[in-house]
């Protein structure tokens, strides 16, 4: 019989961070119009998650505030940004953090 409170993995072990949700997408520009959850910044790495397909990595290299200046991070819940995503996305898709 296994121990159920036996770690068998050394180190920390940590849930994503849920960090914001798609509100919708300009394709044009490349660029997705957010909904802050959880504090990140630019240079994170980020995951995005759409239901049923794998979740797609990658490094939020751009942000940017509501009037368009750029801004490097997003600390305040339930704030609208943008983010420049390498990649399409729909409305109600979810950004969460990523391992590096």
């Amino acid at each position: 019989m296994k121990n159920a409170q036996t770690c068998t993995v050394q180190g920390y072990l940590r849930e994503k961070a849920y960090l914001a949700v798609v509100k919708e997408y300009d394709a044009e520009k490349g660029m997705a119009l957010c909904i802050q959850r959880n504090k990140f910044c630019v240079g994170d790495a980020v995951e995005l998650i759409t239901p049923g397909k794998t979740g797609r990595r990658f490094i939020a290299e751009e942000i940017y505030g509501t009037e368009g200046e750029s801004i490097p991070s997003v600390p305040h819940p339930f704030m609208e940004f943008y983010l420049k995503v390498p990649f399409e996305v729909k409305a109600g898709d979810i950004i969460r953090g990523a391992n590096r």
